[in-house]
């Protein structure tokens, strides 16, 4: 049914296109409109998992453990602040 309908299902994903008229019958014309109107990517390569505080795009502990220590002196800061 429409509850396990995911956005991947009203996606032509052969044609990199939106499913018009299947999105037509299941949304009211302003959502309709809305969601046709997103630009949908044209990229062919398979998404990948990046890590975006690393160079290189991998994770790795050390850079893990950076990461989560510069956010608790932040979030240490803030609440200092309001204090």
């Amino acid at each position: 049914g429409l509850q396990s309908l995911t956005v991947g299902d009203i996606i032509d994903h052969q044609r990199k296109e939106w499913r018009g008229n299947l999105i037509d019958s299941i949304f009211n014309q302003s959502d309709a409109h809305a969601i046709k109107s997103i630009p949908l990517l044209n990229i062919s390569n398979d998404d990948r998992l990046i890590w975006n505080f690393s160079p290189n795009g991998s994770s790795y502990v050390e850079t893990s453990y950076h990461c989560i220590m510069e956010n608790l002196q932040y979030t240490n800061h803030l609440k200092a602040n309001r204090d």
